[in-house]
């Protein structure tokens, strides 16, 4: 359902996801507005789109489509990158690989999402890819509008400690390295009352 969801908002279709129940629908549904043709297509895979001829419930969460940029230099070749690539493919969503010559160039105007997997050098973009400016791109992205996911060294990245990372999340390792050891310890993260938790419980544990 998700992927069918993001399809068609990537086509521009209007949608609207639904949190609550109501005498016409359940918790995740989604609202539609596509043509006749659309709907029949969704039926072939098995999902049900029935005309909506109520008004537009209060709970009703608009669904922007979000512009996606996988981080995919040098220093962070395949397989690191094909992780997400297939993740965000699978679920519908459309992106595209840059480099940081690119990110120094300006490419992140046209994204709301940067991607940064594992694989590249711990100390910062510009130095594992001997670029300059891509570091300052990217602090300037996420201090304005856009988001960034990461895992691996890209998630050290975003954290403080190092002059090349970002400092846009609070935490700090106690040392260079400490992403080679397992088990350095829990952190307790928080999901906020927003579609995105749905379905989930109110925290999650997650190995630092």
């Amino acid at each position: 359902l998700a992927l069918a969801a993001n399809r068609l908002a990537s086509r521009g279709a209007t949608l609207w996801w639904l949190g609550a129940s109501g005498p016409e629908h359940e918790p995740g549904d989604y609202l539609c507005d596509v043509d006749a043709g659309s709907a029949e297509r969704l039926a072939t895979f098995g999902i049900a789109a029935p005309p909506w001829t109520e008004p537009l419930p209060d709970d009703a969460v608009a669904i922007a489509h979000p512009r996606i940029a996988v981080f995919a230099g040098p220093r962070t070749p395949y397989p690191w990158f094909a992780y997400y690539a297939m993740a965000l493919a699978r679920l519908g969503f459309d992106f595209e690989l840059i480099d940081a010559a690119a990110i120094a160039d300006g490419a992140l105007a046209r994204f709301d999402l940067l991607v940064l997997p594992g694989g590249h050098s711990v100390w910062g973009i510009d130095a594992a890819e001997n670029i300059a400016g891509a570091d300052a791109a990217v602090r300037d992205f996420l201090a304005g509008r856009g988001a960034a996911i990461g895992s691996g060294s890209g998630a050290f990245y975003l954290s403080a400690g190092r002059p090349g990372w970002t400092n846009a999340a609070l935490g700090r390792p106690v040392y260079s390295h400490e992403y080679l050891r397992t088990g350095v310890g829990i952190v307790s993260l928080q999901l906020a009352p927003d579609s995105i938790g749905f379905g989930c419980p109110p925290t999650v544990e997650m190995p630092y």
